[in-house]
């Protein structure tokens, strides 16, 4: 119930063995998340929704692409589907070989994937931007510091209870706290 609560038409799932191989190659990275258990929601969420589609996905959309519970196109290799199921509003299949979500190969990779930057992941979630931040063939440079050094900045606080951010304006003779 906290992953996902969109009505879906298409769904692929891979073998455990294609899905263990993911988690080992993305989530139990040095300074990853260590376990799938141990990632944060919105993580789980983004793997959720990569194998999710709101349209049935017909044999015609797996070399020409189709939209996933991400928003990220999506294309299959027939040699990587083991099994098919088409039903009359809906589709499965079966995959030898896990999908890797748009979030975690593109420019955005490296704060979803590693511990050390969650303040900025929380703000991209927060701000929406991911979408953005993650689209195909575009020539992005993103710049991001780390957890330690933001936490450096008096100016900026971060509230893991309450997930969000406030910054400070400091004036002479007191403060103003926004957010």
């Amino acid at each position: 119930a906290n992953v996902t609560i969109r009505y879906h038409h298409g769904l692929m799932a891979p073998t455990n063995a294609a899905f263990q191989s993911f988690i080992n190659e993305y989530i139990k990275i040095p300074s990853g998340w260590g376990s799938f258990a141990g990632a944060p929601d919105n993580i789980k969420l983004i793997i959720a929704n990569t194998y999710m589609s709101q349209n049935t996905i017909y044999p015609t959309d797996f070399e020409k692409g189709f939209y996933n519970g991400e928003a990220d196109i999506v294309t299959l290799d027939e040699a990587d589907i083991i099994e098919k199921k088409f039903g009359s509003n809906s589709t499965f299949i079966g995959l030898k070989k896990a999908i890797v979500p748009r979030a975690f190969k593109s420019v955005t990779g490296p704060v979803y994937l590693q511990r050390g930057y969650t303040k900025v992941m929380y703000a991209i979630e927060q701000s929406g931007l991911l979408s953005a931040l993650k689209r195909q063939n575009e020539d992005y440079m993103f710049y991001v510091e780390n957890d330690a050094n933001t936490a450096r900045d008096s100016t900026l606080i971060y509230n893991t209870t309450t997930e969000r951010f406030s910054t400070f304006a400091l004036f002479p003779g007191g403060f103003m706290q926004y957010g």
